[in-house]
């Protein structure tokens, strides 16, 4: 059987010196709000190879659901929170 949990944790995006401005430009006016987005903004400019990231272990933190699904391998609920 298995478990999902979910576990949020942050992501940091490093980028070039002269990527800043224009990115930080970007997230405020919300064209980023994700790294998804700055990785989809910074390939359209095939500036993606400037780009390094790493997830910060240290700040992961598990999410507690409102509600519980256990399902057995045919997909069927077996209990319910």
């Amino acid at each position: 059987m298995e478990f999902d949990f979910k576990v949020t944790v942050w992501r940091r995006v490093t980028v070039p010196t002269h990527l800043e401005e224009l990115v930080l430009e970007k997230i405020k006016d919300g064209t980023i709000a994700t790294d998804d987005d700055l990785y989809e903004f910074t390939d359209s400019l095939e500036e993606i190879d400037g780009l390094s990231n790493e997830f910060l272990l240290e700040t992961a933190e598990s999410v507690t659901p409102k509600q519980v699904e256990v399902l057995n391998d045919s997909g069927e609920i077996i209990y319910k929170i």
